[in-house]
């Protein structure tokens, strides 16, 4: 008997075939297929603040400002919004040159596509530059977890804006994924039940793969934790 496939399936499918054909039109800097991958409103932000438009993004190709050695992206999730929109997160490695300027490094990136006339097309692209951030988490790594006060300062510094709610529940998380605690002594700490810990560091795990800015409030709480631990091991 034949099975029917889901439809969310089939678009995911579809989509991550265009994140291929991104990948090898990019790789080729190849106008023609890049450019019809993009839709017509595309942009393109960086952390940096800059703004790429289609039209700008298919001249830069077409005119050879950009130069590329390799473009090896890498979807780690992705997610229906509904049966027209869909998301991408990853990790983009780029060794090359834009208008002379070199642009090699890594990046994590956020791809929205929308589905127009049948078609998978990449409406928005946002990146953010990786590096910084892992040499943070490998210092971390060679001086061991920071101490749960430290975890819990830094989060209240960068999640000031937050709810204290929202903040407890931030806590919960940054000492899950930061520090020695395992989940009943966070519990302990945080004056809640493992149950409530365990459910708030998922949804606070999945919420991070989803959200550019969350993902960068808690790389700001790797940064702040790593220039503590640096200035305590050099005093």
């Amino acid at each position: 008997m034949n099975e029917t496939v889901p439809a969310n399936k089939r678009a995911l499918d579809e989509v991550l075939n265009r994140e291929n054909a991104l990948e090898r039109g990019m790789s080729s800097v190849d106008a023609g297929v890049v450019g019809e991958i993009l839709d017509d409103e595309y942009c393109l932000t960086g952390s940096s603040g800059g703004r790429l438009t289609e039209a700008q993004a298919i001249a830069d190709l077409t005119s050879r400002v950009i130069r590329l050695r390799r473009f090896q992206s890498t979807v780690t999730n992705s997610w229906m919004l509904c049966e027209h929109a869909c998301i991408t997160i990853g990790e983009l490695k780029v060794v090359g040159h834009a208008d002379e300027q070199d642009v090699g490094g890594e990046y994590e990136f956020t791809h929205v596509w929308i589905l127009r006339d049948g078609t998978w097309k990449l409406r928005c692209v946002h990146l953010s530059r990786l590096q910084r951030a892992k040499q943070e988490a490998r210092h971390l790594a060679r001086h061991g977890a920071p101490p749960p006060e430290a975890v819990e300062a830094a989060v209240r510094d960068v999640f000031s804006a937050e709810t204290p709610r929202r903040q407890r529940r931030l806590v919960c998380y940054a000492l899950r994924r930061f520090s020695s605690l395992g989940v009943s002594a966070i519990a302990r700490r945080c004056g809640r039940t493992p149950a409530a810990v365990s459910t708030a560091v998922k949804q606070l795990r999945e919420e991070t793969a989803r959200s550019p800015v969350l993902n960068a409030g808690m790389m700001r709480v790797v940064a702040i934790l790593s220039e503590r631990s640096a200035a305590s091991h050099s005093a």
